[in-house]
């Protein structure tokens, strides 16, 4: 099990439940995730299983001018 030092309370809710704090971030669905529904969508055998998920934390990423703004808005997060 992988425990973080980030306060859940400080990242956003999953896009899917609204409700569970988000642990994934998927680069294709361009999704936030918790682990609960992370697992169905992503699941082995499924369409969407080579996605590439990365953790969600609350590092600020600077990105250049050619990137999406759903990515800016989407993984923005910053260190208090």
């Amino acid at each position: 099990m992988l425990l973080l030092n980030t306060p859940s309370d400080k990242l956003p809710p999953c896009d899917i439940c609204q409700e569970k704090t988000t642990f994934i971030f998927c680069v294709e669905d361009r999704a936030l995730f918790c682990r609960d529904c992370d697992e169905p969508i992503h699941s082995a055998g499924s369409l969407a299983a080579n996605h590439q998920r990365v953790l969600a934390t609350r590092i600020r990423v600077a990105l250049g001018s050619g990137c999406s703004g759903v990515w800016s808005e989407k993984i923005k997060y910053e260190m208090p």
